[in-house]
């Protein structure tokens, strides 16, 4: 008997249910070449996720992308990169997922451990590694190279999901700034449900952010991690963004207790804390869970203010208060 075969319906609905398998989306690449189609664009949603030692092989691949100009921007910064074939995908225009922390940290591994060797040290529990950043030569390098990768992203990324600014916590990678690119493309920025903020607040960022209440309105989960504070009106801007986000369920300040100066800043402007949450739930019918972590929190935690929250959304709240 002939098995009559799957409904496209059918096949795309057991490719997703096996999206965090990817042994297994491997094995279907090769049934036949819908099959294939579908699964590449899974396996490539977000490729970034993956240890230090395999990010020269994902970059070589995403070079496939580089187009003439992109190409030609790198030659005078002495980076040669392989010729490559027409890629069978444009792989980049599946990714769901930009993270900064994880594309600057396979672009910085990259040129140190490919084409500059003699500075690399070693990895270190497969997510970060040592390196001698004394050259100032590779300054220009790995900026010149991570704004052009990050053009190749934007130019052909069609829907972002998940949106995470981050920085690597070391010298001199201050200057992997939000790239220019980034006020440009605001239109792929508008399908973003999650949004994780943890940059180092120079101009981009900040003009970055200002812009986000504008252009990302689904959010429904937001975090702020550690910020790296530069600016006299952050505050604003965190308000201005959470303000903009009528869907939001999860809303996460981490680790704030080392910006004092901050702290007082939103306390004083009634977006901090408890006080902050009633308000803020009063006009949120979406909003079910707030996270507060690491935050010296100086309000009264009683049960009344926890009522009202309670009555107003039926929030669930999680507060981890500082000790």
């Amino acid at each position: 008997m002939v098995i009559p075969p799957l409904p496209d319906d059918t096949i795309i609905d057991i490719l997703e249910y096996l999206q965090d398998d990817r042994g297994s989306l491997y094995n279907c690449l090769f049934i036949n070449r819908f099959w294939c189609q579908r699964v590449v664009r899974l396996l490539w949603r977000q490729p970034f996720y993956i240890p230090i030692e395999r990010c020269s092989s994902l970059l070589h691949t995403y070079f496939m992308c580089f187009n003439d100009e992109e190409q030609r921007s790198l030659i005078p910064f002495n980076i040669a990169l392989q010729s490559y074939k027409q890629p069978m995908f444009l792989y980049s225009s599946y990714l769901a997922e930009l993270d900064s922390f994880f594309i600057d940290r396979a672009i910085i591994y990259f040129l140190y451990k490919e084409e500059s060797p003699r500075y690399f040290i070693h990895v270190s529990e497969g997510v970060n590694f040592i390196y001698d950043h004394s050259q100032t030569e590779d300054y220009y390098r790995i900026r010149q190279l991570t704004s052009t990768f990050w053009h190749m992203l934007l130019r052909s990324c069609v829907k972002v999901n998940y949106l995470g600014l981050g920085s690597l916590d070391r010298e001199p990678i201050h200057y992997t700034d939000v790239p220019q690119i980034f006020l440009n493309s605001k239109s792929i920025f508008s399908h973003i449900k999650k949004l994780y903020l943890n940059p180092l607040m120079s101009q981009n960022s900040i003009t970055f952010l200002k812009h986000v209440p504008s252009i990302c309105s689904n959010i429904r989960k937001l975090v702020f991690h550690e910020l790296k504070i530069h600016t006299n009106d952050y505050p604003q801007i965190i308000i201005n963004i959470i303000k903009a986000q009528p869907k939001i369920e999860d809303l996460d300040f981490l680790s704030f207790k080392k910006y004092e100066s901050l702290y007082i800043s939103l306390h004083n402007i009634s977006i901090n804390h408890l006080d902050c949450l009633v308000n803020f739930a009063n006009r949120c019918t979406t909003l079910r869970e707030v996270g507060l972590e690491d935050i010296q929190d100086q309000s009264q935690y009683n049960n009344e203010k926890l009522d009202v929250i309670d009555k107003l959304r039926q929030l669930n709240i999680k507060i981890v208060p500082f000790y």
